[in-house]
């Protein structure tokens, strides 16, 4: 993450010879600082697989000592031994997927040796985002996060404002482990966390008191620390890595806000969406149009409806007919009659006319 100055850092104790957690650098305010934590990257079915391989591992000083990554994966240590580059064939001659996988600590490594970049100043987010959407990698995982000093930001508020319903988004659950008081003193480790969303899903919150991290793993004592960290996933993720490589850090309270928002509970606008952003959650991601990542589904053809209803359906529909239900099924067809749009019509109607063709075109070739 990109350096601020040692204000941002908390360097290891020379008893304790541990790297140092750089608290997030791109310093947005007084208050605040944002950067990326994670990076999964990958290429799928890349034919210069071996050269994209040589390639990557000399620019980010690998060693070729092998690494365990999983998933059928041959991998390698890579950016002080921190990262993980794994090379997986297929089936197809010349062909093989490639993964790239860059914890926090292994992007510090990159963003601190200058290996992608100017030698006289630490790598920037956005460079190194450039850097690799340049190189032809899809994100398939990227974690963002804001870090707060301020003590009015901590996990206890984020946790009261969603128990209160204080809370816009799409994000169904929440869940928070705690065991002492925020911004008291405690045992190394044992601060609070709340997680909003699934861990399935393309986008799971956490936010948690960094400064336990911190004491856990430098036996240093920062005073306060919070983290809110955003994981994402799949095609989201890849959205967000274009974002930052186009915009830089200041893309990701933007992010933030696009997903979840946190509600002043005085304002008495009739829809929770309307009211004004509660103050404390303003300081945090700022007055910036939010970034809603609006991501489309995959529009369907006939040929997928058919092949999902052929492989998928026919089952059930063979279950139901053999439980008496044809004629609730019946009704349920015409009752979604009226919702059909003309334009579906002509393209289910151009399939059906192009698969009477091709069976045309068979019989004549058998006849032939």
């Amino acid at each position: 993450m990109e350096s601020s100055g040692e204000a941002n850092r908390v360097a290891p104790t020379n008893s304790h010879p541990v790297t140092p957690v750089t608290l997030l650098p791109a310093r947005l305010s007084h208050q605040r600082s944002a950067g990326i934590d994670w990076l999964t990257l990958s290429v799928a079915g890349d034919r210069k697989a071996a050269e994209r391989i040589e390639r990557t591992h000399e620019s980010l000083l690998g060693q070729w000592t092998e690494a365990r990554l999983g998933y059928g994966y041959k991998a390698w240590e890579v950016a002080g031994g921190l990262g993980k580059l794994g090379l997986r064939p297929r089936k197809a001659e010349g062909m093989a997927d490639v993964l790239l996988v860059l914890p926090g600590r292994a992007l510090d490594w990159i963003r601190d040796s200058h290996v992608l970049g100017d030698l006289t100043e630490a790598t920037t987010d956005q460079a190194l985002c450039s850097y690799f959407l340049g190189e032809g990698w899809r994100a398939s995982r990227i974690d963002i996060a804001i870090d707060t000093d301020d003590p009015s930001l901590n996990p206890l508020v984020v946790r009261d404002a969603l128990a209160m319903g204080d809370c816009v988004s799409k994000a169904k659950m929440f869940q928070d482990m705690q065991s002492h008081e925020i911004g008291v003193a405690t045992t190394p480790g044992k601060g609070m966390t709340v997680m909003v969303g699934g861990r399935t899903s393309s986008r799971f919150m956490r936010c948690y008191d960094k400064r336990q991290e911190v004491m856990q793993s430098l036996h240093k004592d920062i005073w306060h620390l919070t983290r809110f960290e955003l994981e994402i996933k799949r095609d989201a993720a890849q959205k967000v890595f274009e974002e930052i490589a186009r915009c830089g850090v200041a893309t990701i309270p933007r992010v933030f806000s696009g997903w979840i928002n946190f509600k002043d509970p005085t304002d008495t606008a009739s829809r929770k969406e309307r009211r004004r952003n509660a103050a404390w959650w303003a300081r945090l991601v700022g007055v910036e149009e939010p970034i809603k990542l609006g991501l489309m589904r995959g529009i369907s053809s006939p040929e997928k409806v058919m092949h999902w209803l052929k492989h998928t359906v026919a089952k059930s529909l063979h279950l139901a007919d053999l439980a008496g239900l044809t004629g609730e099924l019946e009704e349920a067809k015409k009752a979604k009659e009226a919702a059909v749009k003309p334009e579906d019509r002509h393209v289910w109607a151009a399939y059906r006319a192009r698969l009477e063709d091709e069976a045309a075109e068979r019989g004549s070739s058998h006849e032939g």
